[in-house]
């Protein structure tokens, strides 16, 4: 995660709800394909909707929701 651009300190935020038996989706495409899976996601029950834009090496947006 940390090299499509994740901060760290989310990714361990990520990995704590993971065990806890939540799970993730990862979206990762162009900025508007991403903005239209965040809006179908918002219509869920969703603890956490995170974006992240845009490590140097991967120039795409991505998305992670965490249930």
């Amino acid at each position: 995660l940390y090299s499509i651009g994740i901060p760290e300190d989310t990714i361990i935020n990520y990995e704590q709800a993971l065990k806890a038996d939540g799970f993730m989706v990862l979206v990762q495409d162009s900025k508007e394909e991403v903005e239209r899976a965040r809006t179908i996601l918002k219509e869920t029950d969703v603890k956490h909707l995170d974006t992240h834009c845009c490590a140097e090496k991967h120039k795409t947006d991505a998305i992670k929701k965490v249930i």
